[in-house]
């Protein structure tokens, strides 16, 4: 299950690959802020890694992330104080998507939640998966 704040635009984007994007736009006059998705996992888990596939059409105006922090919380209300930090490189060349692989350092929670910062009018990501493993109950 996942939680979207700030939705602004969702777009079902025909496509010659195999992927489907969900798409949004930070140009409307309510919009302030970083992209926030946050995702509840069954049970509090131990995470190494995020892939996020990102579209980076920049002659279309969608570029990957420029900046992601992510942040843990066990229960959902209070998240940690220091996020994983994660910096782009932007692309000029290739338009073509990609994963992006953030190593998020083996931290614990329930709650993960994905702040990621526009570099174009667009973020377009098709799927995102966390390599983790469940903790054991005390």
């Amino acid at each position: 299950m996942f939680i979207v704040e700030n939705i602004l635009f969702y777009e079902k984007i025909p496509s010659t690959c195999r992927y489907e994007w969900v798409g949004w736009r930070n140009d409307t006059q309510d919009f302030q802020g970083p992209l926030i998705i946050t995702f509840k996992f069954d049970q509090v888990r131990n995470f190494s890694k995020v892939f996020i596939n990102c579209n980076n059409l920049f002659s279309k105006d969608v570029r990957v992330f420029k900046v992601a922090l992510v942040y843990f919380s066990v229960g959902g209300n209070l998240y940690q104080n220091s996020p994983v930090k994660y910096d782009f490189i932007r692309d000029d060349v290739v338009e073509y998507s990609r994963p992006v692989m953030i190593k998020l350092n083996n931290n614990m929670g329930q709650y993960v939640r994905l702040q990621l910062y526009f570099d174009a009018k667009w973020i377009m990501i098709s799927e995102v998966q966390f390599i983790s493993g469940t903790q054991p109950k005390i």
